[in-house]
């Protein structure tokens, strides 16, 4: 894929490349601002630079620019609290970092804001006579989130975007007059899909930034006409909260993609009611395995075929491989083999973290895999994910699936829910208009083993969510164990 010629088609064409709040970018801008951040980079000896900015059109040049450079970026949540940073900044080591908010005190080379780093950007000449690197280095390193521990730094090669890349840009059809949404943070990689993706066809890059837009995300969706939408499922369910989830929002989108988290078959319904037009896609990939490794496309009539108590994830990815290993009947935990996954985690060559990593031999040919932790399990040659590997639980010695109770719940009318197990007992934290815990209980007694059955349903409000737009579930617990 030749990336330099694309945008210098889209810099000929002008088209709009980023609308946001402060207004439209077009990709004569884009261009200008991408390879301003190239240029400094290579003058500055630029090797690994930490972007933390909202999500918008100075962050996008800058992670274009890097990427032209062949410089490493780390790009961070700009809300996550200023030791957490500090955390990434030692890991990492940046030759630069580039803050939206930088004390007075902390005045260094090292430190520059977005718009100090592109004061002097509308000054450049735009040439495209130049090579994108293909070397086998690092294109970013992603922070995991942290929730069993200190986050790692997922080291993603070059080689193993450009594949990504190679895959979405054919797979999701992104065409120049389309407007893709842009709602995950950029400390969450599936970010990294967007922003390449949406570029590369010439479609404009919506970004939902503000606390507002992640909320209500359906004034934007309508008023800027999305075409493309790109989330984890629990943006459906506050657009259900709303009663968003209806054809004059969704009239003109004609492609959903949801990853990172369980997707339900009720999700998918309500979003079909919406738009029976739809092309709906789950996909499914840890942050070590490059944004996404399998994918389900679904349309209004074979989506059934897909769904059991949740929404299949599919089909790998070219250039992946699937195996489940201490497989019990269907069920057991994944492993995905190829050559595009991470190369392990900063800092922890010879951690016992990196042992996820592995160099095995598949009918005598060596391939590099990554253990996920999840189990996965097979129902009718369709793949479904079932839990991750430390939360799978045994209570009297009955196996149980929580997704399953969360499908329940689902079905009986939950706006939101999540289920977990805290000192062996099952908890549901649910979000229900018309709450009766007996008429639940009730319910799921007569649609789930005994031994399924929560011990404890929680109605909230509403659930937290954590920096990658995911249902928290570390802070549920945290809040119901010092509640106790």
């Amino acid at each position: 894929m030749d990336l330099i010629k694309i945008l210098k088609t889209h810099f000929e064409n002008n088209g709009i490349a980023v609308s946001e709040k402060s207004g439209d970018y077009s990709y004569s801008d884009f261009c200008k601002h991408c390879l301003y951040a190239r240029e400094y980079f290579l003058e500055h000896n630029i090797n690994k630079v930490l972007i933390t900015a909202p999500q918008g059109f100075y962050a996008y040049t800058l992670i274009w620019g890097a990427y032209l450079a062949g410089t490493t970026f780390c790009p961070v949540n700009v809300g996550l609290p200023e030791d957490r940073k500090d955390y990434f900044i030692k890991q990492f080591e940046p030759d630069l970092i580039i803050d939206t908010e930088i004390p007075v005190s902390a005045k260094s080379e090292r430190l520059t804001t977005p718009e100090s780093f592109f004061k002097n950007a509308d000054q450049i000449l735009p040439h495209f006579e130049f090579e994108v690197p293909q070397i086998d280095s690092t294109a970013y390193i992603i922070f995991t989130s942290g929730s069993t521990g200190l986050p790692k730094g997922v080291m993603i090669p070059r080689k193993s975007l450009n594949n990504f890349i190679a895959f979405s840009t054919q797979e999701f059809t992104s065409l120049p007059n389309d407007v893709w949404g842009q709602y995950s943070n950029l400390g969450f990689d599936i970010s990294i899909l967007d922003i390449f993706t949406a570029i590369i066809s010439g479609a404009s890059l919506v970004p939902f930034s503000g606390t507002a837009e992640k909320l209500l995300p359906a004034k934007n969706i309508k008023d800027k006409k999305i075409t493309i939408w790109h989330s984890v499922p629990s943006a459906i369910d506050l657009m259900l909260k709303t009663n968003h989830i209806n054809k004059d929002i969704f009239g003109h989108v004609k492609t959903m993609i949801f990853g990172g988290e369980r997707l339900f078959p009720s999700q998918v319904q309500l979003l079909f009611d919406a738009n029976p037009e739809l092309i709906i896609y789950n996909c499914y990939g840890p942050t070590e395995t490059t944004i996404y490794a399998t994918y389900q496309k679904l349309t209004k009539n074979d989506y059934m075929e897909y769904c059991t108590h949740t929404v299949s994830i599919g089909k790998p990815l070219p250039n992946y491989e699937l195996v489940l290993q201490n497989k019990e009947e269907n069920l057991g935990e994944l492993v995905i083999l190829g050559d595009y996954i991470a190369s392990g985690y900063l800092g922890l060559k010879n951690n016992s973290a990196n042992t996820a990593f592995k160099e095995i031999f598949i009918d005598e040919v060596k391939k590099w895999s990554y253990a996920t932790g999840d189990y996965v399990e097979y129902v009718n040659n369709n793949l479904y994910y079932v839990c991750r590997k430390d939360s799978q639980i045994k209570i009297k010695g009955n196996r149980i699936d929580l997704s399953e109770i969360d499908y329940a719940l689902r079905e009986y009318g939950c706006i939101t829910n999540i289920t977990t197990c805290v000192d062996d007992k099952i908890i549901a934290f649910v979000v229900l208009k018309d709450y009766s815990e007996a008429s639940l209980q009730d319910y799921l007694k007569k649609k789930l083993p005994s031994y399924y059955v929560p011990n404890k349903i929680i109605n909230k409000t509403s659930l937290p969510f954590n920096s990658s737009g995911k249902i928290d579930i570390k802070q549920l617990t945290s809040e119901l164990i010092h509640n106790q």
